[in-house]
């Protein structure tokens, strides 16, 4: 059996909810997350191990599924929700590639893919898909 990791951190923070364990107002969740930002930013400058990188990601996740629980979100639509609009934009860059004739590989530059992704999100933009962000 597969556990749905972020299925269960909503119940976790439903449960804390329910007992009083509860964020009082969205400036607090949103303290929690840039600090949690933080703490990756740190544990990657001070080339920490692996673990407290993947510990410190996951506190950032979890901080994440907090808000959108506070929110009255379901965290598995938004995030189903957001890696279609990657998975469509990114199929948009690819398209936008292969018109231009570039090869996937080559040393382009952040400006450059930065360019072509714009372009890209205009194009789903136009096709009324999304194309915000």
């Amino acid at each position: 059996m597969t556990i749905n990791w972020l299925n269960k951190a909503t119940f976790l923070n439903k449960i804390s909810d329910d007992v009083g364990f509860t964020w009082k107002n969205i400036d607090q969740i949103f303290d929690k997350i840039h600090s949690e930002a933080r703490e990756v930013k740190e544990a990657l400058l001070q080339q920490e191990g692996s673990h407290r990188i993947v510990e410190e990601i996951g506190d950032l996740m979890f901080s994440v599924v907090a808000l959108a629980y506070f929110l009255k979100i379901d965290s598995e639509h938004a995030f189903m929700y957001s890696i279609t609009k990657y998975e469509k934009r990114f199929e948009a860059v690819l398209k936008i590639f292969e018109e231009k004739g570039i090869t996937l590989g080559n040393n382009l530059s952040t400006e450059f893919l930065l360019e072509v992704w714009e372009e890209a999100k205009a194009r789903i933009s136009k096709c009324g898909a999304a194309g915000e962000d």
